[in-house]
């Protein structure tokens, strides 16, 4: 059981598309493509929570069973001292081969989601949304998982968490790649726009040996920027359609995590509803301040009990009220006709401009905070014993 300490997660191999005809062909991957990613419980738990897919549209009841199942990842997880040196090595415990098999199958996906999240948001990608709520049309066939972006790109993902041997989650990569990334990457977004890369983060889980990462990773042809070398979503300029429909995505997600389900349908009918300036000023959730005084929206769902550090927490899910504001405002800014007007300026988070997200802001003795890049994260507030 992993309830303790920070651990890392090896990055092995990434394969880069070489050239996309009828066959994909890829280049000589490249080893040990990154330093190790360094993992602890706090942002494990928020991650596994932002990512988990239980159903096939976000609901509160899926958010609430994907806080759990992040709670049962942890229980089966363990790091272990490495023959390197440095930070524990995460590892399957042993006893996750008593599991049944389609709860092993489930809770392997949920590690893999969230490994997957850590290590995006670690390469300078923000704005998570899953697939079902990033596309104009309804899911037909393979398809990625979730869709994240930069200022400049947005990026197709598929998470995979695999307990066969190294050789065989690479294959998987590279295959799934092709399988479940390119027929997509034509693909409308919600909100205009079409991706403009592709990636599979594999973690491969084998028994008895470390977790670690095998990517791989292919731009499109309509896709003309380089790769991500700066997070920073502070002020920047109109981004390109791609990217603001992806934000727009977002916080729909975003107020669905709140639980503030009509802002977010409305937010899903912009092209079909004109909202009036001012119509949701107040959002009724309550607020806080976290770290520097800032304030942040709490959710309206019931906070999850977590075991962390030989005690119980409670987690509860925030965003930034910047990020709402630009919610707001993009509601307010559509014109007579639904669309989006090309000249909007969409910005989010106010201070996360560093590539190490989501990671620990502040901890004390009785609260953790943990952040995302995109201004969204989970309070953590030491539960009084006597209370339990």
């Amino acid at each position: 059981m992993w309830f303790s300490g920070n651990a890392v997660v090896q990055r092995g191999k990434r394969y880069d598309v070489r050239r996309i005809g009828k066959r994909v062909s890829w280049k000589s991957p490249v080893a040990s493509y990154g330093p190790a990613l360094q993992v602890d419980p706090w942002t494990f738990a928020y991650a596994a929570t932002r990512a988990s897919v239980v159903e096939t549209t976000v609901s509160p009841c899926g958010r609430l069973a994907g806080a759990a199942l992040s709670t049962a990842a942890l229980v089966y997880l363990t790091a272990r001292s490495s023959p390197r040196g440095g930070l524990d090595s995460l590892n399957l415990s042993s006893d996750f081969a008593l599991l049944k098999d389609f709860v092993g199958t489930s809770l392997k996906g949920t590690i893999g989601a969230a490994i997957a999240y850590i290590e995006m948001q670690n390469l300078g990608y923000a704005w998570a949304g899953h697939w079902e709520e990033c596309v104009a049309s309804p899911p037909v066939g393979a398809h990625p998982d979730f869709v994240f972006a930069t200022t400049e790109d947005v990026c197709l993902l598929d998470a995979k968490g695999s307990a066969t041997d190294l050789s065989s989650v690479e294959r998987l990569a590279k295959s799934e790649w092709s399988r479940q990334i390119l027929p997509n990457a034509s693909a409308s977004l919600a909100f205009g726009g079409h991706p403009t890369e592709g990636r599979i983060v594999a973690s491969s889980m084998s028994y008895g040996t470390d977790v670690q990462l095998v990517a791989a990773h292919g731009k499109f042809k309509s896709s003309t920027s380089p790769a991500a070398t700066s997070p920073t979503l502070v002020n920047q300029p109109a981004a390109s359609e791609s990217v603001r429909s992806i934000q727009i995505a977002n916080f729909v997600e975003v107020c669905d995590l709140l639980g503030q389900l009509e802002l977010s349908h409305q937010l899903r009918n912009l092209k079909r509803e004109i909202a009036a300036a001012g119509t949701f000023l107040y959002i009724n959730g309550g607020t806080a301040t976290i770290d520097s005084g800032d304030r942040v929206i709490l959710s309206n769902l019931p906070s999850t009990i977590i075991n962390i550090d030989g005690s119980a927490w409670s987690m509860r899910l925030f965003c930034r009220h910047q990020v709402l504001n630009a919610a707001l405002r993009v509601i307010a800014s559509i014109d007579s006709d639904g669309a989006i007007p090309k000249t909007t300026r969409i910005v989010a988070a106010d201070s996360l401009s560093t590539a190490e997200g989501p990671r620990i802001k502040s901890r004390s003795p009785l609260s953790v905070i943990v952040q995302g890049l995109d201004g969204v994260g989970a309070l953590f507030l030491r539960v009084n014993e006597s209370e339990q």
